[in-house]
C-alpha cells in the first residue's frame, strides 16, 4: 500500500488530506524530519513508498517522493529483493521515471542481489529508452524543471557503469548480445563500451555470445566494422582458444555468417571459415548421430558445442 499516496500533489507538496494523514503542511521541503521519514520508511518486504509507487506506475506520486528525499541516498534504497528505485522504474520500463531518478542523483552503480546495475537490467531486456534515460548527460533545464528541493541533490557525479560486471562477470554488451538486442549493442557501442570485453567465466566477448546463439543480425552488427556496425575483434579468441568464426563452424552456423566472420578476420574478400579452419570444419561435421551415443572424439565435439551455448 502507498502511505498517503492521494495527498501528494504533483507539484511536490501535500494537500490537505495528505497533511492530515502525515501532521504535516506546506512545501515537501519544508516537512518535518518526522514528516518525510514516513514515506522513506521501509516495510516488511524492506519497499519504501518510492519502491511502490514506482512499481504501481504512479508518475506523479513518484515525481512528488523524488523532490521529498534530502539527500540522494534515500532515492537509492534497496528493497529485501535488493532492488533500488532506479532497478523497478527499468523493470517496469518507465524511462520518464528512470530519468528523474538520475536527474535528482540516485545512483547509476546500484546493484541487485546478482550484481545488477539498472543498465544490466536494462540491456537484459533491450530497453533502450531507458538505458538513453540512464546514460544522457544531465541538462540544467531537466534540473529546473525537476525542482529538487535540496542543493545537494544536484551535486553527485555519475558512475560509469558502461563496462561495470555482474556477479556473473556479465558486462551489459554481453547481456544485449545474448538477447539479441541490436539497437541496444549499437547504443552501448556509440556510448563507449568496451564491445570486446571478456566475460569473467570463459572469456567469451558479445560475438561469441551472438554467435553461441545462432543470432545472425547481433553478430553481423558486431563484427561489421565502424561506422556501421561496432567493429568487434572477430580473431579475439576466448580461454579455451576459440574465435567467434570457429565457434561458428563448431556449433553449425550459417556458412555465410562464418564466412562473413571469417572475412572480417583476415581482410579478405574471398576467405572462408572453412579454408581458414579446416579441423573446426571436419570436427563439426562429425556430429554424432549413431546410437551409441559416437566415439571419445565425436563425444568431446559435442561437448565443446554444448561449453559454447
Amino acid at each position: 500500500m502507498i502511505l498517503g499516496a492521494e495527498g501528494l500533489s504533483s507539484s511536490g507538496t501535500e494537500t490537505s488530506e495528505g497533511a492530515a494523514a502525515t501532521g504535516a503542511s506546506g512545501p515537501a521541503s519544508e516537512l518535518s524530519a518526522d514528516s518525510w521519514r514516513e514515506y522513506f520508511e521501509p516495510d516488511e518486504d524492506g519497499d519504501v513508498q518510492l519502491h511502490l509507487a514506482i512499481a504501481s506506475g504512479f508518475v506523479d506520486v513518484v515525481f512528488a517522493l523524488v523532490r521529498m528525499a534530502p539527500h540522494p541516498d534515500y532515492l537509492g534504497i534497496r528493497n529485501r529483493a535488493a532492488y533500488a528505485p532506479l532497478h523497478i522504474a527499468v523493470l517496469q520500463d518507465q524511462p520518464e521515471v528512470v530519468r528523474r531518478l538520475v536527474v535528482a542523483g540516485a545512483a547509476l552503480d546500484v546493484r541487485d542481489a546478482e550484481g545488477n546495475t539498472p543498465l544490466h537490467l536494462a540491456a537484459r531486456r533491450g530497453n533502450t529508452e531507458c538505458a538513453e534515460a540512464l546514460l544522457r548527460p544531465v541538462r540544467a533545464e531537466e534540473m529546473r524543471e525537476a525542482r529538487l528541493a535540496a542543493p545537494a541533490l544536484l551535486t553527485r557525479l555519475p558512475a560509469d557503469v558502461v563496462d561495470l560486471r555482474n556477479h556473473a562477470g556479465e558486462h551489459c554488451v554481453h547481456l544485449a548480445a545474448m538477447g539479441g538486442h541490436v539497437h541496444f549493442l549499437r547504443f552501448l557501442c556509440w556510448s563507449g563500451a568496451d564491445v570486446n570485453a571478456a566475460d569473467g567465466r570463459a572469456g567469451r566477448t558479445a560475438l561469441h555470445f551472438a554467435v553461441g546463439a545462432g543470432d545472425v543480425a547481433a553478430a553481423t552488427a558486431l563484427a561489421e566494422p565502424r561506422p556501421r556496425g561496432c567493429g568487434a575483434d572477430a580473431a579475439q579468441p576466448d580461454w579455451y582458444g576459440r574465435t567467434p568464426c570457429q565457434l561458428a563452424l563448431l556449433n553449425g552456423a550459417p556458412v555465410a555468417l562464418a564466412d562473413f566472420l571469417a572475412r572480417v578476420m583476415t581482410g579478405d574478400a574471398s576467405a572462408t571459415a572453412v579454408a581458414l579452419f579446416p579441423a573446426e570444419a571436419a570436427a563439426a561435421s562429425l556430429a554424432p548421430s549413431s546410437s551409441d551415443g559416437g566415439s571419445d572424439t565425436e563425444k568431446n565435439s559435442a561437448l565443446l558445442l554444448n561449453s559454447s551455448a
